[in-house]
This record gives structure tokens, C-alpha cells and sequence, in this order.
């Protein structure tokens, strides 16, 4: 079997490892802009996605409709309080290729207990039915994976992470890939001549303050909202770039 064997046609893999990296290792490749991919049951693939995918923190959207859902918290929304079940839920929700295997999870969790990866969690009473979890490196936060299992959950997730990346004074929001879903929030595909020296200079920057644990108040997530339109209409985050 090849290195690129079983990846998806725009990734590119470069390094075979067994899937038991202690954390500062499995950091490390996401500091390089390496993602894991399972190779059979003992190792992962690690890869680089080109074109490389995301927005920087000055380029984030939220659509118009959604910022209105927001304000009106139809949800509970919380951070790192359910990590290792938002994970398990991302791996159900996989439809396509089931990356999320037991060894990713296993990462993960090593990463969540070394303070390196995060979650959003949202909830409808005591349900979680959204959700979404990545890998901080610096200033850059690495988007693993989301779900929803009511409306907009998955959505407003991924505004409570918008909001608390501007606030914590991260860079860049890396996708690694850009879905439809993620285009509404300003994810795109990036040259990877200029985005990589770009994404090199946020990792290496002071590390951001994903915030605190718990639940996620509401008052920062206005005050983001607040800075943001719609894409339509042509204006933009004041936030600094790298």
C-alpha cells in the first residue's frame, strides 16, 4: 500500500506513524499543517491538503439569518465540558470515508488533556445535539470536525468558535478543506505560496486564549457578531491579520 493510499484526491501524504504519538509530537505535525488520517489499524497518514483551506481571523462571516438565531440562544452553549462525547459524535456523523477511528479519538483526547484541543458543545436541555472540536497550535486553530442533531446547533457551534478565536487573539481558523457549510463563515482555499508562510508566522506567534471552560457567555459572542456582516455586502472584520 501506498503513503497516499485510501486519502482523498487533493491530500497529499508525506510521514507514516504509529497512532500512539505522545502529544507534543501529534502537535508538532499540526504545527507543520499535517492532518492524521488512519492507515489500517496501528498508524496514521499524515498529510498536507492542497490547496490549503481556512480564513483568517479579519475575513470570518456569519450569514444574517444566523446571527439573529444566535442572539436569540435557542441553545446552551458551552467549551471543553463534553470533549471526548462531542468526538464520539463527530465520528457518528461521518458519512464519507470515516476518518474519526478509535486512534484519532485516542489523539484527540491526548491532545484535550494536554491543553492543546478544544471543543464547543451545544445543548438542548440536557441533549447534546451540536458540536465541534479542533487543535490549537499558536495562533492557529486546526478545525477537526463537526455535528448537529437539531437546527442550526452544528452553525451556532461554529459561531461561539468564530467569536472566541477574535477574542483570544488567534490568526487563522485552518479547515484543512472548505465544505459548503463552512463557506457561509469565510473559509475558502487558499494559494498555498501565500498562505502557508502566512499560517508559518501565526504558529509561531504568542499562543491565543481559547477561553474558559464552561459555558460561553453571550456577551463576547454579541460584541463579535457586532464587528461582522454578511459577505454580501462587501465589508469585513476590523480585526488585525498576520
Amino acid at each position: 500500500m501506498t503513503l497516499t493510499a485510501c486519502l482523498p484526491s487533493h491530500c497529499i501524504g508525506v510521514e507514516r506513524t504509529s497512532a500512539d504519538l505522545p502529544a507534543q509530537e501529534l502537535l508538532y505535525r499540526y504545527s507543520l499543517g499535517l492532518a492524521p488520517f488512519p492507515a489500517g489499524r496501528q498508524g496514521f497518514t499524515w498529510c498536507f491538503f492542497d490547496p490549503p483551506a481556512g480564513a483568517f481571523v479579519g475575513d470570518f462571516r456569519v450569514p444574517r439569518r444566523l446571527r439573529k438565531t444566535v442572539r436569540r440562544q435557542p441553545y446552551r452553549v458551552t467549551a471543553n465540558t463534553a470533549f471526548e462525547d462531542t468526538v464520539a459524535h463527530c465520528a457518528g456523523a461521518e458519512r464519507h470515508g470515516g476518518w474519526i477511528t478509535d486512534g484519532i479519538i485516542e489523539a484527540a483526547l491526548r491532545l484535550h488533556n494536554a491543553g492543546h484541543a478544544h471543543s464547543i458543545e451545544v445543548w438542548q436541555g440536557r441533549d447534546l445535539v451540536g458540536g465541534l472540536y479542533g487543535v490549537a497550535v499558536g495562533q492557529v486553530f486546526v478545525g477537526e470536525s463537526m455535528f448537529t442533531l437539531a437546527d442550526n446547533a452544528g452553525a451556532i457551534a461554529a459561531t461561539h468558535l468564530l467569536s472566541r478565536l477574535y477574542h483570544g487573539g488567534y490568526s487563522l481558523l485552518d479547515t484543512q478543506v472548505v465544505s459548503l457549510h463552512m463557506q457561509r463563515f469565510g473559509m475558502r482555499a487558499h494559494d498555498k505560496a501565500d498562505f502557508m508562510p502566512r499560517r508559518w508566522a501565526a504558529v509561531s506567534a504568542p499562543a491565543g486564549d481559547f477561553g474558559p471552560d464552561g459555558d460561553d457567555e453571550h456577551g463576547p459572542v454579541s460584541a463579535f457578531l457586532n464587528t461582522i456582516t454578511h459577505p454580501s455586502s462587501g465589508a469585513g472584520a476590523s480585526h488585525a491579520q498576520i
